[in-house]
């Protein structure tokens, strides 16, 4: 399979099918009529988690007042929500393959709700920690879950447009809690913030257990594999391992840009969080803006590995020059929606390539989680790595190397996933 052709016929062997006896579309007028409502409640799952991703970046100077930690503990409490994606990411998708990935989203939900309930009430950065551990655990769920339920309900003419949609899951949620979050603990304290959010879970958990139909999600045709010979299956080429450390590669650059963003600019300009907030939100949102522009360049017949190779390269220039302390604060405003908006291409770049990896289709649950595992090593290791070179690098002019080093890094990646395809 190569270029546009290629990625068509990928998304549509990967398409889950229902097992036997089930139905509930059954026809590509009844998918056009059904498919985006459920499109639109899986993507919207999304979207909560990543607010549960974002929303502690913009509260870190009063999160570390309020509890008294340090910057790394700070970096640590924004991305360990991730720890459990980046170690449970491949098999998180092998059990969605064989329980169902509609039961997988709904317990995310509710997991989800639980770890903002204990985050509510924590009583030092130990307790926040776990508490964002349990939310990473439904983060994980979700975000395996969901598009292979996207991929399911849309029709599949359309299942390229329904996951360009999901692949804006993640700005669009991060966008959000950066432009909202200081406002609402600003009215109701941070805790408020914490509950208000668990309430909101729980509502729209209600409202995917009515909504989303009991057919649909169903375990896949590789669920009769044992965990043992999935997981061989799946880790057995080095294509998925490859796409999740170009994923990561990425996440590390992106999430440390936007977690540390606002501190940066606090420290320069003296500005509070909510004068911050809705700045730092629009470099997060404009990532929708590259998601989009990368399915329109794979559909022009682009490679994959081709445009990760030169994103990553333009990213690690970008992210240089922002996290110099010199640069105007206006003007790293500016680069870090550049910044965001040119590595929005790579998720879709990344996801696009994986039915080409896959070793069957019973085994995509399995790739996508693998690179989910990768996105979220990235995720979980940006923040604190940044912190851990401002500490002991000399301030943020040693921490700026961390963004040319990650960006060649992707580049290198790259050029090896591309190397690979060309004796698939």
């Amino acid at each position: 399979m190569h270029g546009v052709g290629g990625w068509r016929a990928g998304i549509a062997a990967c398409t889950p099918r229902p097992p036997q006896g089930i139905s509930i579309i059954t026809s590509p007028q009844q998918t056009a009529r059904a498919g985006w409502p459920i499109i639109a409640l899986a993507t919207a799952a999304g979207v909560i988690a990543a607010y549960q991703i974002g929303k502690v970046a913009p509260l870190l100077p009063e999160l570390r007042q309020a509890l008294d930690f340090d910057l790394v503990t700070g970096g640590l409490i924004a991305s360990v929500i991730n720890a459990v994606g980046c170690l449970l990411g491949l098999t998180t998708g092998l059990l969605a393959d064989r329980i169902g990935r509609r039961r997988l989203l709904l317990a995310g939900l509710v997991l989800l709700c639980l770890g903002g309930l204990a985050g509510a009430a924590a009583a030092s950065a130990i307790w926040l920690l776990l508490s964002r551990l349990l939310e990473g655990i439904g983060v994980v769920t979700i975000v395996v879950a969901a598009p292979a339920i996207i991929a399911e309900a849309a029709d599949p003419a359309r299942a390229r447009l329904a996951l360009g949609v999901w692949a804006t899951y993640m700005p669009t949620g991060v966008a959000l809690a950066m432009a909202s979050a200081p406002a609402i603990a600003h009215a109701t304290t941070w805790r408020g913030l914490w509950l208000i959010g668990a309430l909101a879970v729980a509502l729209f958990t209600l409202l995917c257990v009515f909504r989303l139909p009991r057919g649909l999600g169903q375990p896949g045709r590789g669920s009769g594999l044992s965990f043992a010979a999935a997981w061989k299956g799946a880790a057995a080429r080095p294509g998925p391992w490859l796409l999740g450390a170009c994923f990561g590669a990425y996440a590390l650059q992106w999430f440390a840009v936007m977690t540390w963003l606002p501190t940066l600019v606090i420290e320069a300009t003296g500005s509070s969080a909510a004068a911050v907030g809705p700045f730092v939100a629009l470099a997060v949102a404009v990532n929708v803006v590259g998601n989009i522009a990368g399915g329109r360049l794979l559909q022009a017949g682009f490679a994959p590995s081709t445009l990760i190779a030169v994103v990553s390269v333009a990213l690690g220039a970008i992210g240089l020059f922002i996290m110099t302390p010199a640069t105007d604060a206006t003007l790293r405003l500016v680069l870090a929606c550049l910044f965001s908006s040119v590595g929005g291409i790579i998720p879709g770049a990344t996801f696009a390539a994986a039915p080409r990896h896959s070793p069957s289709p019973a085994l995509m649950g399995a790739v996508n989680g693998l690179i989910v595992q990768g996105s979220n090593l990235g995720v979980l290791l940006g923040p604190p790595v940044l912190a851990l070179m401002v500490q002991f690098g000399g301030g943020w002019q040693g921490a700026r190397w961390v963004m040319p080093a990650a960006g060649l890094t992707g580049l290198g990646l790259a050029l090896l996933l591309r190397r690979l395809e060309r004796r698939i």
